[in-house]
């Protein structure tokens, strides 16, 4: 099992994380018809993120080396968001992405819920959100229900994601449920 630890994402470890995070991605596309040539998360998608309103970043240090991170979305209401993960497919199968989701939850025990999106084709991704994490699927963007939030305005047929929560005070949830119903 490795030992890491999780650090706020230094400037200097920017241009690293970004590389890494961009080749993390790209990987799961690569044994898919038409796979794209260019990376599947550009440099500035993932810097907007870095710079979002609420954005705090972590990289993922093993035996002093960058092996992974994650952006969240830490918000004053509690509803928080895992905006981008990865870990450096050299240390997949160790259970490290478990543990250092399970570490970030630690740091922020007032989250009400996390939610987090994924492609509809990442496996790999999709049973690590929901049988090990404990996440769930709630909502499915697709050509004829596309994420409201999405930027662009054509939908060419590649953004089928996953939307997934996970409540981590389950009575939270009745209370909102039952607010949003009356």
């Amino acid at each position: 099992m490795l030992n890491f630890t999780l650090q706020p994402l230094s400037p200097h470890d920017r241009p690293t994380f970004i590389r890494q995070l961009q080749h993390a991605f790209q990987a799961a596309f690569e044994h898919q018809p038409n796979a794209p040539q260019e990376f599947v998360i550009s440099e500035r998608e993932i810097t907007e993120s870095l710079d979002a309103e609420h954005a705090q970043a972590f990289g993922v240090w093993v035996a002093g080396k960058l092996s992974g991170g994650v952006v969240l979305s830490i918000r004053p209401n509690h509803f928080n968001a895992l905006d981008l993960f990865y870990i450096d497919r050299a240390a997949h199968g160790q259970q490290l992405g478990f543990r250092v989701w399970q570490a970030v939850e630690q740091m922020f025990p007032e989250t009400i819920v996390w939610e987090t999106h994924t492609p509809y084709m990442e496996k790999r991704n999709i049973h690590f959100y929901v049988n090990k994490c404990g996440f769930q699927i709630v909502e499915f963007f697709h050509a004829k229900h596309p994420d409201p939030h999405q930027t662009d305005t054509a939908f060419d047929g590649s953004d089928e994601f996953f939307r997934f929560e996970k409540w981590m005070k389950p009575q939270h949830q009745f209370i909102f449920q039952a607010a949003a119903n009356a």
